[in-house]
């Protein structure tokens, strides 16, 4: 059985692993990888309302500041939160719960919520 501690914890860890293969062919742009592996640490032990919370307060930021590293480091940081969100929501929704943001889960989302547990539920412990 997968708790939502494990499903938290390997949705992080294989997400930095992607960005690292992702956004580490981006020397031009440092700041991607940067903001991708601030958004899936900023994730790890928080609550599906921590979640939410944290990615309305990074949209709230404003990314535009005139300096495209820092747009760039926010944006991928709250991609990644929301990419967490996603497939966290799927099994909230396994379990009659609402999704973490209104337009979540998406089929990808799901996708990888089915390679990390299969057709188990999570628990809450």
């Amino acid at each position: 059985m997968v708790t939502y501690e494990d499903l938290l914890t390997r949705v992080i860890d294989d997400g930095i692993a992607a960005a690292r293969a992702d956004y580490g062919k981006r020397a031009d742009k440092p700041e991607m990888l940067d903001g991708a592996i601030a958004g899936f640490e900023a994730c790890r032990g928080k609550t599906p309302l921590e979640l939410a919370a944290l990615w309305q307060e990074i949209e709230r930021g404003g990314m535009f500041t005139g300096d495209p590293a820092k747009f760039w480091f926010a944006r991928c940081k709250a991609n990644e939160i929301e990419w967490v969100a996603n497939v966290i929501s799927v099994g909230l929704q396994q379990q009659g719960l609402p999704p973490i943001l209104p337009w979540l889960p998406t089929a990808r989302g799901t996708l990888k919520y089915a390679e990390i547990v299969g057709v188990e539920e999570i628990t809450a412990s």
